[in-house]
């Protein structure tokens, strides 16, 4: 019985193979040249698109010439497919690399044992979509492609196209992974997936739902199209100033990056949805309009730059040129900035993080001074400013003075109620 489902298997397997032919998808000869198959290749893309086909096979035909489009573009793929009638990468997920027992080819409920060779490395299981991906979904988008084991095209575009965006997109700092359907229905159900393949953003507990061809930038512009625009801002030299004083209301440092790109990148967004609880983001464009702004903070050249201030709207605490700013280092930067160089306590989370209570492992001092200030503000912003020029000759003379001692300031006629439990008076101080 099993030599039976074995022969029906594999003689479905050449089939599959054997039927898919990209000069008879894309309607070009076998000696048509490249800016022929691309011709007919940006007709059929229109003609099936699923956003302007309504018919029910539009999605599988729209995959199909995709797929005959990536073989026929690409010198050595066609090579192949002319010499063998398939490619390595359609083919590969169909064979194994070892001798396989007849019986490795059944599963519990006829499931076929591809999960051994590899279909995706990424992988989600249910208890980790319910338990990792959507709690981390709150605060970092997650791309998801779902599939199925069943589905040949699902298995080609995973391996021609997904994985290699995945990969980059992983670089980012993205939540990246896959969801096969055939054992994991109730996440695909969840999702709200009704065709395959289908690749699903989520973010924030919004789930939005990308169409297109499966491509790096492709994926990237449709991520930064799901984040809230409000992350950065675009300056100018009419609003700029505006945006560094903001600190005097909300107590936050800035960041601003100036670059030759039109609009802010992705890797840019995602830094500031990461930070955006301490710091403000903004981004200057070069150009003719914003070199008055570029001038005026010294900044030269064409190449990224990212400048981070603090209480001083003319000169920025930290400069870094593209040379200094991989990922990595920038968000490592971002996160020792977070505060200003004598933080407003603005809630008991902010003064939680900045003066975190004894937690009775550490043998360790840790001193947190605090500054009550009344309503007064020119006195009080004098012995602020003063005390700031005080902190700052501190920390460049002792390294590690921040590890032990906490500066930091409240205003009394906002948090009196703060203010009187420090105190453990009745009356605020003034």
């Amino acid at each position: 019985m099993q030599f039976k489902y074995l022969c029906f298997i594999i003689i479905c397997f050449i089939n599959i193979i054997n039927a898919f032919d990209p000069y008879a998808i894309l309607n070009v000869g076998k000696s048509a040249k490249l800016s022929e198959i691309r011709k007919s290749y940006k007709q059929l893309v229109k003609e099936w698109h699923p956003d302007k086909n309504s018919s029910p096979n539009a999605q599988e035909k729209f995959i199909e010439v995709q797929q005959a489009y990536e073989i026929l573009s690409n010198e050595e793929k066609r090579q192949q497919f002319d010499e063998h009638g398939h490619t390595n990468e359609a083919t590969q997920q169909w064979t194994q690399p070892r001798n396989t027992r007849f019986s490795d080819f059944f599963r519990e409920d006829f499931y076929f044992n591809f999960e051994q060779d590899g279909s995706s490395t990424r992988s989600i299981s249910t208890y980790q979509f319910y338990h990792k991906v959507l709690p981390d979904s709150d605060h970092t988008p997650q791309i998801i492609y779902v599939y199925s084991t069943f589905c040949g095209q699902c298995i080609v575009i995973l391996r021609s196209s997904w994985e290699k965006a995945a990969v980059d997109l992983e670089k980012l700092g993205l939540g990246v992974g896959t969801i096969d359907t055939t054992f994991t229905t109730r996440v695909a159900a969840s999702l709200g997936v009704s065709r395959i393949p289908t690749t699903v953003v989520i973010y924030n507990g919004r789930y939005a739902y990308y169409k297109g061809i499966i491509s790096y930038q492709n994926l990237k512009n449709f991520v930064k199209d799901q984040l809230p625009s409000h992350l950065v801002k675009t300056l100018t030299p009419e609003n700029v100033d505006q945006f560094l004083g903001g600190v005097k209301q909300d107590d936050r440092p800035r960041a601003v990056l100036f670059t030759s790109q039109p609009s802010p990148t992705l890797l840019y967004t995602l830094m500031a949805l990461k930070h955006q609880k301490y710091i403000e983001f903004g981004f200057v464009s070069f150009s003719p309009t914003t070199k008055t702004i570029a001038d005026r903070f010294g900044v030269k050249g064409q190449g990224p730059t990212l400048l981070i201030f603090k209480e001083n709207q003319t000169k920025p605490s930290v400069m870094l040129q593209s040379s200094e700013m991989p990922r990595g280092a920038v968000n490592e930067i971002l996160s020792s900035h977070h505060f200003m160089t004598i933080p407003r306590v603005t809630s008991q989370s902010i003064f939680d993080e900045l003066c975190p209570p004894p937690s009775g492992q550490s043998f360790h001092i840790h001193i947190c001074a605090i500054y009550c200030t009344g309503a007064n503000p020119g006195k009080s912003d004098k012995i602020l400013e003063n005390l700031r020029r005080l902190v700052t000759v501190a920390m460049e003379t002792e390294d590690q003075l921040s590890d032990w001692l906490k500066f930091v300031y409240v205003l009394s006629d906002k948090q009196p109620t703060f203010v009187r439990s420090l105190s453990g008076a009745d009356e605020v101080p003034e």
